[in-house]
């Protein structure tokens, strides 16, 4: 009704509802084994990913539209880590697997300049959790020797790299959070990208738009 609608059931007034980022909250109520949008059932092994055998993070056990101020030199290891991990994603939309390795190994560069120090107590518990799965997620893509394997890789990477950039923000550009259905064996995968434009990494030209919005951050 115009910029109102009907509820008929599931709120209550004074209730707090998420119009923005959606799809990022899912994705960390999900990581909690709690029921979600694309898994309602709340089981963690009916998503269609592996997000690790470990025992619970830190990540895990945050609420999941907790976010965090972080220092400036935090932000500025991240924004450059997170800028290489665009620069990765444009290589894999542009089917250049030798592009993809070069950023690749700068980005594995950055992730070892970020600072452990540069994070403050709340904040570095959090980073400790998305540093374990990065490590896991890094070695695994690096691993790859063409670009299909890359791109299936890049899956489970973004992930993580999406939540990075809810949770600490570090930078000061709009990202959208984009989704291709047919990705991942028809399971769905997502990524970063700072246009809104869909250009997508897992097809390349083949289907060049194939995909939508599904959030912002920003």
């Amino acid at each position: 009704l115009g910029d109102a609608y009907v509820v008929e059931e599931g709120l209550q007034e004074g209730d707090e509802i998420v119009v923005n980022g959606t799809f990022t909250v899912d994705a960390a109520v999900q990581l909690a084994g709690k029921p979600s949008m694309m898994n309602p059932s709340g089981d963690a092994t009916s998503t269609g990913h592996d997000h690790g055998n470990s025992s619970s993070t830190a990540e895990e056990e945050r609420t999941p539209d907790e976010t965090f101020e972080i220092s400036e030199e935090a932000k500025a290891d991240l924004g450059k880590f997170l800028t290489t991990y665009l620069e990765l994603k444009d290589a894999l939309v542009a089917d250049d697997f030798d592009a993809a390795e070069n950023q690749l190994a700068l980005l594995e560069s950055r992730f070892k300049e970020i600072e452990d120090s540069n994070f403050d107590e709340k904040a570095a518990d959090a980073w400790e959790g998305y540093k374990t799965q990065l490590e896991r997620d890094l070695s695994s893509i690096a691993s790859a020797k063409n670009i299909e394997a890359l791109r299936e890789s890049f899956d489970e990477f973004s992930s993580v790299i999406i939540r990075i950039a809810a949770v600490f923000d570090p930078l000061d550009e709009k990202l959208y959070v984009q989704h291709c259905p047919m990705a991942d064996n028809d399971q769905g995968a997502d990524w970063l990208s700072l246009s809104e434009e869909i250009r997508n990494p897992y097809y390349g030209e083949a289907m060049l738009t194939c995909g939508e919005v599904t959030g912002i951050v920003e």
